[in-house]
C-alpha cells in the first residue's frame, strides 16, 4: 500500500513538474521570484538594520526574469507604475535588488540599491547588467504586500514601451 502511495505520488509531482516547466509563469517561476523577494528583504534588513517595509510606504514588488531564470530584477515601490493598469500618481520606486541564479539554483543578490541613494551592494556594473538583462526575453510578475507578505497578482510579458 505504502509502494502504491509513494508511486502515485511520484506520478503527480512529476507530472506537476512538467508541467509547469512548460511555462514561463508557472508556479515554480513564482517560487524562485518569492524567494528573490525574500532575499532582498532579508538582505536589506541585516545591511541597514530596518525592515524595508516598515520603513518605506512599499505596497508591491515588480519582478522582471530572463527566460531561463538565471537572472531576476526586483523593484520595490509603492503604486502602479503603468504596467498592469494605469500609473498611480504616488507611484515611487524605493529599491532595486538585480539576482542572479546558479546552476544549482542558489540566489545571490549583484546590486542592492535605494533610489537616490549609494547601493548597499554592487558587485556588478548596473548599466552592463541592464544591458545584457534587456537585450532578451523578459517576463514582468507583480507581487503586492498583503497582510505584511508579498502575495503573486499576475505576470505578463515585459515590454519597456
Amino acid at each position: 500500500m505504502k509502494a502504491k502511495l509513494a508511486l502515485v505520488l511520484l506520478v503527480c509531482l512529476c507530472a506537476a513538474c512538467a508541467t509547469n516547466s512548460q511555462s514561463s509563469n508557472s508556479i515554480t517561476d513564482q517560487g524562485v521570484v518569492s524567494s528573490a523577494i525574500s532575499l532582498c528583504l532579508a538582505e536589506h534588513e541585516v545591511i541597514t538594520g530596518e525592515w524595508l517595509l516598515s520603513s518605506a510606504d512599499i505596497d508591491r514588488a515588480y519582478v522582471h526574469t530572463t527566460a531561463d531564470l538565471n537572472k531576476l530584477d526586483v523593484l520595490f515601490a509603492r503604486g502602479e507604475v503603468d504596467a498592469f493598469g494605469k500609473r498611480s500618481a504616488n507611484y515611487e520606486p524605493f529599491q532595486r535588488c538585480s539576482l542572479q541564479v546558479s546552476k544549482k539554483g542558489a540566489l545571490s543578490i549583484i546590486y542592492l540599491g535605494e533610489f537616490g541613494a549609494d547601493a548597499l551592494i554592487a558587485d556588478v556594473n548596473i548599466d552592463a547588467f541592464d544591458d545584457e538583462f534587456y537585450k532578451g526575453e523578459v517576463d514582468e510578475h507583480l507581487f503586492e504586500v498583503v497582510g505584511g507578505e508579498f502575495r503573486y497578482v499576475r505576470s505578463r510579458d515585459f515590454n519597456p514601451d
